[in-house]
């Protein structure tokens, strides 16, 4: 009887430690000191990140206003990040008449994007080869 209630016993004692373990870095991880970002910050991300869920879920206005915001922020301020995930929203839904109706694929030419590296060899940029 003791050697099965041994035997029973060591896979509750295991899991109760990494339990434990687990319980305790995840505490640790909340305990570690958090910067706030600057308040300017915070509304952009809020924007922004509203936008990418309604994209995300099907809305092409919103990856329509989201890709345009992207492609605004390139041009602003040169962010390469920003222009990669640009392309990437367009590349997903510029067959959408909210895309036809807006000209967005028109601003890849316009804004000569087509001479960067992350856009260069986008098909956008090859049209007719």
């Amino acid at each position: 009887m003791n050697a099965t209630h041994a035997l029973r016993a060591r896979p509750v004692r295991t899991l109760a430690a990494v339990g434990l373990a687990l319980a305790l870095s995840a505490a640790a991880v909340l305990a570690l000191p958090r910067a706030e970002p600057p308040r300017h910050a915070l509304v952009a991300t809020t924007h922004l990140d509203g936008l990418r869920v309604g994209a995300a879920n099907g809305d092409a206005d919103a990856s329509r206003r989201l890709t345009s915001a992207l492609l605004d922020q390139y041009r602003d301020r040169r962010n390469p990040e920003a222009l990669m995930e640009a392309m990437q929203w367009l590349d997903r839904d510029w067959d959408t008449s909210e895309y036809f109706a807006s000209r967005l694929t028109h601003r890849v030419f316009d804004d000569g994007l087509c001479e960067h590296p992350v856009v260069r060899w986008h098909p956008f940029c090859h049209v007719g080869e």
